[in-house]
């Protein structure tokens, strides 16, 4: 269960100089959330109907991988075709149709809430995925990037603000 208020820019602005650890936090979060909205927006964007529906799986798949809830075999994913074509853009004629062709070259399957990932480095490839947007560390960077057949990403500079 969560709740949630409003909390004016003034209080904001005062946890700068009584609480700058937990101001820092929440400055990260909302850059996450903004990163991973033009991370969206490029993969509607830009990206054809099976690799957006790849990218949507490696996504999902990498999120939970991180916080230990799945391997990278497959993740729980309890949403319908239509919601699965409604987040992606199109039509669910064209999602199954889409699932049908990942299926078939053996990169992924999607059936009762579930994704089971045939292949991970062609999953990432089809789907263009990089997950650096997520920040996960260097850690899980290098070993998704290891079980990807991928390269790490390169570090990154972070600025204090």
């Amino acid at each position: 269960s969560a709740s949630v208020s409003a909390l004016p820019h003034a209080a904001i602005s005062a946890l700068r100089q009584g609480v700058s650890d937990l101001y820092d936090k929440l400055w990260q979060v909302t850059l996450l959330d903004a990163a991973v909205e033009r991370y969206w927006t490029f993969r509607n964007g830009r990206l054809t109907g099976r690799a957006r529906i790849a990218n949507l799986f490696a996504e999902t798949l990498v999120r939970q991988y991180a916080r230990g809830l799945c391997g990278l075999n497959g993740c729980p994913l309890p949403i319908s075709q239509t919601d699965l074509a409604e987040a992606c853009g199109m039509t669910p004629v064209h999602a199954n149709r889409m699932l049908g062709e990942l299926r078939e070259e053996g990169i992924c399957a999607f059936a009762q809430g579930a994704v089971q990932i045939l292949s991970l480095p062609a999953l990432f490839q089809t789907g263009q995925y990089r997950w650096d947007h997520l920040y996960l560390g260097d850690d899980l960077d290098r070993e998704i990037a290891d079980k990807a057949g991928m390269r790490a990403t390169p570090k990154r500079t972070h600025v204090a603000l």
